[in-house]
């Protein structure tokens, strides 16, 4: 059994070094958010990647650097939220602020009965801490580990 590890970015195609994500006001963005500041304070992605066998799979993580806060699901369920309080909206914004910077990393482990054998989504909404912050950042990473071949995206 030939264990391997996958990195799945929302922008795939990105290199080393360069930008992921969606942003405002930062430069360190793929997708510039230039009209957020006093336009909303929500963001939603979702990137669909594929699992050769759910039965295989491991151990399941995201990265995420972020500013100010997010709630990710995979195919539906959520598996992880910082700083959004439950029952949000898209105008919900942050209980505090956070600065992206660094990728922190939760544990979705318990949820890798969520995947299934095919095409999976990762969706994550990202909200910033109030509709006149000027910053915003958003760089989820799923980090997928099986035990015989668990995926290509």
């Amino acid at each position: 059994m030939v264990a391997t590890r996958r990195k799945l970015n929302l922008r795939a195609e990105s290199g080393p070094g360069d930008p992921v994500g969606v942003g405002d006001e930062d430069a360190d963005d793929a997708t510039e958010l230039l009209d957020m500041e006093d336009g909303y304070v929500t963001v939603y992605l979702r990137t669909r990647f594929t699992v050769v066998d759910a039965a295989a799979v491991t151990s399941l993580f995201l990265n995420v650097n972020y500013d100010d806060g997010f709630v990710a699901y995979i195919n539906g369920s959520e598996v992880a939220r910082a700083n959004v309080p439950v029952g949000q909206t898209n105008t919900t914004p942050t209980t505090t602020t956070h600065e992206a910077g660094t990728f922190e990393t939760f544990d979705l482990s318990a949820f890798r009965n969520r995947l299934v054998s095919g095409v999976n989504f990762l969706a994550v909404e990202g909200h910033n801490a109030s509709l006149t912050n000027s910053d915003f950042s958003l760089h989820p990473e799923l980090v997928i580990a099986s035990g015989s071949g668990g995926g290509s995206g």
